[in-house]
């Protein structure tokens, strides 16, 4: 199947990789044990925290300039990506919404006003920044990922192959 979307472009190498971690996402929370009401507060916590630390990671944009606030993003996600095996409840899952999140706000916070300030007329530079963002939130993920087996049957070869970030290297 990957191969498959592998002529189609990016954006749906993106799509398949969002897809296999929401299946990841999924085996997951049947292990941590949370149904519906633990899972919508693990998404009301991401969400909320995205919110508040927006104003913050948009003030040390401004103050250290982008590269450090995306920099500082990209460890605080990898650090919690690279938590992730040592997770044994629905509730140390949802802590760890807390510095996934703030990581993602700053790196977003940094790297989309670069697709803002594109020209209007250049459709394919705006196009390529956005899949950036993406792209770089996938690495943060990816880069926390322990070696070894996180989930139940899964086989880190694979879970390689089948990234849109590095698909092309794995294929």
């Amino acid at each position: 199947m990957f191969r498959m979307t592998v002529g189609n472009g990016l954006l749906q190498r993106c799509n398949f990789s969002r897809c296999h971690r929401w299946c990841q996402g999924q085996q997951l929370v049947d292990r941590l044990g949370a149904g519906v009401p633990q899972q919508g507060v693990m998404h009301f916590t991401s969400g909320a925290v995205c919110v508040v630390s927006r104003i913050p990671a948009s003030f040390l944009c401004d103050k250290f300039g982008r590269r450090w606030p995306v920099i500082g993003g990209l460890l605080l996600m990898a650090c919690a990506s690279g938590c992730i095996p040592l997770l044994r409840s629905w509730i140390q899952a949802t802590v760890l919404q807390v510095p996934e999140s703030v990581g993602q706000t700053f790196v977003f916070t940094g790297i989309v006003p670069y697709v803002t300030d594109l020209w209007e007329q250049d459709v394919e530079a705006r196009v390529q920044a956005s899949s950036l963002a993406v792209i770089t939130a996938e690495l943060g993920q990816l880069v926390g990922s322990p070696p070894g087996n996180v989930y139940p049957g899964a086989d880190v070869r694979c879970r390689l192959r089948q990234s849109g970030v590095l698909g092309f290297v794995c294929r």
